[in-house]
């Protein structure tokens, strides 16, 4: 700082422009290294979820600078020519990124739209436009352009320590919805504020799609299914029950001695009097005296013993060995467990060696419950992590479940085999497999 208080203003000026010339040398420089990360896909590896994700943390720049840093990186992989424009000072970081950022806002706009893309002869044509202007200037002539595409971007800002703000534009179909969701909602609602729609609308997302709130529903069903299975307060005394619910508690209850007499209210006793009246005594007989006569099967029963029919008469026909009393026509031999078995046992022993007759297809379906353990797990977070520096991920956007042992290669659907990983690390782990 003393050698600048001593130079002349001349020299100070000309000092000054050689530096800004080589920061603009060393910033085309650092977007070539971050073209060449990307391209490798190295900020994976070391275990960030994207290049933002880097920039942010393994280099220390600010959101908004990683993300200037970014767009023009991409816009240079797009056009070739923006690279010497930069050197040259005709275009600035900030427009560069304004450029790259409407091109794909438009680009999306027209997918939408299914119409055709920018044609690089467009990009090329917007770029010599936008050639020496401001960060202002280069916005102002943007909404000229295309004004949808160049509308302000969706932004949270934090106002204290409890709010927020949220800015997003809404397009006239949303706008309709919510002034039904207003008229619905009026009685709990009557001012119709935005915070308490959405918090509403959060609730109800949260609820159908949180694997953990599901977790907890289902924990507390079995708990409400034990508690009418297993009751733990005590029944109600005898004497408070109405008189068939009486007899019903006396029946059941195991204190309770069978005896052949009974009493009975009848007339002035049921009405709340002193009469009673004797029923007479029945003949008692032991439980297994006692003939009960053998119900029919069922339909699901005699649908069970016609599988067990089928399964036997195939098993014996791959052993080549008649089997009787399974047909219609036969009745010399009786169909009985121990037949049944032997002729199973005949037909594996000769079908040991052979492949079997049906495999069990295999299904990528993962069951709601079993994903959404590996979920409450997991603590719903990317659980890759870097080689080298053990670095986890610990992202919680775009997860999906991976494999660790490939399905493809014969993986199964279980809780070892199973993780959760974000978009970018799955794919890039099924390159490295390829």
């Amino acid at each position: 700082m003393n050698r600048l208080s001593q130079i002349s203003n001349n020299l100070l000026i000309t000092d000054l422009k050689d530096l800004v010339a080589q920061e603009r040398e060393m910033l085309l420089e650092i977007l070539r290294y971050l073209k060449v990360v990307e391209n490798r896909q190295l900020y994976l590896k070391m275990g960030y979820p994207s290049q933002f994700a880097f920039l942010t943390e393994a280099l220390s720049y600010s959101e908004g600078a990683a993300q200037r840093r970014i767009q023009t990186m991409r816009l240079m992989k797009a056009l070739p020519e923006v690279e010497s424009k930069i050197e040259s000072g005709e275009i600035s970081l900030s427009v560069a990124s304004q450029v790259q950022g409407f091109i794909q806002r438009e680009d999306k706009r027209r997918k939408i739209e299914k119409s055709p893309l920018l044609q690089p002869t467009e990009k090329h044509k917007l770029l010599n436009q936008l050639e020496g202007t401001s960060s202002r200037e280069c916005e102002r002539q943007l909404v000229k352009i295309s004004p949808e595409a160049a509308m302000p971007l969706e932004k949270t800002k934090p106002l204290s320590e409890s709010k927020t703000l949220i800015q997003f534009v809404a397009n006239s179909e949303l706008m309709n919805k919510n002034q039904r969701l207003k008229s619905l909602t009026s009685h709990t609602n009557p001012e119709g504020k935005y915070e308490e729609l959405f918090n509403k609308l959060t609730e109800l997302a949260l609820d159908k799609l949180d694997p953990e709130r599901r977790v907890e529903r289902r924990e507390k069903r079995k708990k409400q299914k034990s508690a009418k299975q297993h009751p733990s307060t005590p029944n109600p005394s005898l004497k408070e029950l109405p008189y068939a619910d009486h007899l019903k508690a006396q029946r059941k209850s195991p204190n309770t001695k069978k005896s052949p007499r009974a009493w009975a209210p009848c007339g002035a006793r049921a009405l709340g009097g002193s009469l009673k009246r004797k029923v007479p005594d029945l003949p008692t007989c032991s439980r297994s005296q006692q003939q009960v006569p053998t119900p029919p099967p069922t339909p699901a029963v005699e649908k069970e013993l016609s599988k067990t029919v089928l399964l036997t008469k195939k098993a014996a026909k791959q052993a080549q060995v008649p089997l009787k009393g399974l047909g219609p026509s036969s009745n010399k031999t009786p169909m009985t467990s121990e037949n049944i078995n032997n002729h199973e046992q005949l037909a594996k022993k000769k079908n040991k060696n052979s492949p079997p007759t049906s495999a069990v297809q295999r299904t990528r379906h993962i069951p709601t419950q079993l994903k959404d353990r590996i979920y409450q797990r997991d603590h719903g977070k990317c659980q890759y992590q870097a080689p080298q520096s053990h670095k986890s991920c610990g992202s919680t956007y775009f997860l999906e479940l991976d494999h660790r042992y490939p399905f493809s290669l014969g993986g199964e659907h279980s809780e070892k085999n199973l993780r959760l990983l974000c978009k970018s690390h799955n794919l890039y782990g099924s390159e490295l497999i390829r």
